[in-house]
């Protein structure tokens, strides 16, 4: 009879047991929202390919992507608007110095202070160099463009617009006193700018390449391939070291980096560049396993993100969307994606 009762009891544990396997809940959904910079960038189109990767993967992560204005302006709406306080923002080279205010001849409707410790870093989805090329082989050094007239995509382009502004206007000025100033031209955008160089109306123009940390991945933008196909003999202007150290010592979010020889055509040498990543952030109360789960949904899809955007292909793996960022400005739930990925982060 006991043994009856104790078959009778394993029996039902273990109908009980497969009952709760075959009704176990499936993970919670979770819904991310990406604030992106205009339709056509680059930001743009890597938030709406990983969106077209939640919905064809079908996991429990659901994304969203929506214009905005990008740049400082991200920054300032997510740390004054409740309803995007778990949203995800993107934010352009410089944003912390745009939405201090702190771009000579930006000024932004909100300003705020101190703000590179209000918000922390997921990963970052491009990164490109910055340096400056001419059709007139007399420019040799940065000096040389004392006086001239240099082309620059708009004021609201981190990489194209703020670097050479505040460069020109703050860093310039204070390694070359008495100098003549340079004339920044503001062509409303990069292939603007080349154009302007082209037809004879600036002197130079700003320059960069897409590439991962050691250049072993490049993509060439749109302009610097207009550049090329024109078949005109560009020359390029390089940083000093002097420079370099003066702008890093002005803007320490930017990095130094060194472009091989024979990166992109007209460029026998290496030419020392200035570089910063364009990031995806959060603020520092974000949930730390949504940013883990986000994370950890871009490392598993980063590779297919170049079908959307061939810019991705820059950070087309765990280690790429690292690139530059320090460890001290990543979220926790970042940061433990990444680890577990196998990727140290500094």
């Amino acid at each position: 009879m006991k043994h009856k009762i104790l078959m009778l009891a394993l029996s039902i544990a273990i109908i009980v047991g497969l009952v709760g396997i075959g009704c176990a809940p499936e993970a919670a959904e979770i819904n991310v929202t990406m604030h992106t910079a205009a339709v056509g960038s680059a930001g743009y189109a890597t938030a709406t390919g990983l969106e077209a990767l939640s919905i064809e993967k079908g996991g429990n992560i659901k994304i969203s992507a929506l214009e905005s204005a990008g740049g400082g302006s991200t920054v300032a709406m997510i740390l004054t608007k409740p309803e995007w306080k778990n949203d995800v923002i993107q934010m352009a080279p410089f944003w912390d110095k745009y939405a201090e205010g702190n771009i000579p001849g930006y000024e932004p409707e909100q300003k705020f202070s101190d703000v590179r410790g209000k918000i922390m870093d997921l990963v970052c989805f491009a990164n490109a160099n910055t340096y400056f090329v001419t059709l007139d082989s007399d420019i040799k050094t940065m000096k040389d463009l004392a006086g001239k007239r240099v082309a620059v995509g708009r004021i609201g382009q981190g990489t194209w617009g703020a670097i050479p502004t505040v460069f020109f206007k703050e860093v310039f000025p204070q390694l070359y006193p008495g100098l003549p100033e340079v004339e920044i031209e503001y062509c409303g955008g990069t292939n603007g700018a080349t154009a302007a160089l082209l037809d004879g109306k600036v002197d130079a123009t700003i320059m960069g390449l897409g590439h991962n940390s050691d250049y072993s991945v490049t993509a060439e933008f749109d302009f610097m391939i207009n550049l090329n196909a024109s078949g005109r003999d560009s020359y390029n202007i390089e940083f000093t070291e002097e420079e370099v150290s003066a702008f890093l010592e002005n803007s320490p979010s930017l990095s130094r980096t060194e472009m091989p020889a024979n990166s992109t055509v007209n460029q026998p040498e290496p030419i020392l560049c200035v570089y910063e990543p364009a990031v995806w952030g959060v603020l520092p109360d974000f949930p730390e396993e949504t940013a883990y789960q986000f994370v950890k949904f871009y490392i598993e899809n980063v590779g297919e993100l170049a079908n959307y955007t061939a810019l991705a292909k820059i950070t087309g793996t765990p280690e790429g969307l690292v690139g530059p960022i320090k460890r001290e400005f990543m979220h926790p739930g970042a940061v433990r994606a990444l680890e577990e990925a196998g990727v140290t982060v500094d």
